[in-house]
């Protein structure tokens, strides 16, 4: 299937799952997660989800680090036109305002630069067989991680099993290192 097709089939299936349903699979992949054997991130990125598409929200894997790694700092994308180009350090104060694409951003606060990231939560849609994930067709992930360190390790979370091949990939499209479902942990 191509992206568009993926998008709309499971951002309908995402959006069918009620409440319940959604935090039932959050918490199974929660589970599947903290089986994985990571290094000790210094610095996460994640993001925060957008509430109308029903987006998978990662506060329960960051505190999962935290517990895990608790020197870990985390750090939250803002989008610039039509870059994500500055990535800024949570503080204890740090104030959430909604941009104009209605995602959570930090208004302020120090930026960290690209290469100090060790690990991306990334949003998505939908990952295939191969790694390659579906996310809203804005290409702010796949553009960003071109920038980022070649051992930097990239995690998405999908309540659905992987789909089948994407056939309309790019050459700028970049693979995830896990994605992780209710069912299982794949690796690529």
């Amino acid at each position: 299937m191509n992206k568009a097709e993926l998008r709309k089939r499971y951002r309908a299936m995402r959006m069918a799952l009620i409440p319940q349903e959604r935090q039932q699979l959050s918490e199974r992949m929660l589970r599947q997660f903290e089986m994985i054997k990571l290094p000790v991130p210094a610095i996460v990125m994640s993001y925060r989800p957008i509430a109308h598409p029903a987006e998978f929200d990662p506060a329960a894997v960051e505190q999962s680090l935290l517990r895990q790694f608790p020197q870990t700092r985390f750090c939250y994308p803002k989008v610039h036109n039509t870059d994500m180009d500055t990535f800024i350090f949570v503080e204890g104060k740090s104030r959430w305002d909604s941009s104009g694409w209605g995602i959570p951003e930090i208004s302020e606060g120090a930026i960290v630069a690209p290469e100090h990231i060790d690990l991306i939560i990334v949003p998505l849609l939908i990952f295939d067989r191969k790694g390659f994930r579906v996310g809203y067709g804005k290409g702010y992930y796949d553009r960003f991680l071109q920038h980022c360190r070649s051992d930097i390790l990239t995690l998405g979370f999908s309540y659905f099993d992987p789909a089948g091949e994407i056939n309309d990939l790019h050459t700028s499209d970049m693979r995830l290192r896990y994605g992780i479902t209710p069912e299982r942990v794949y690796e690529f």
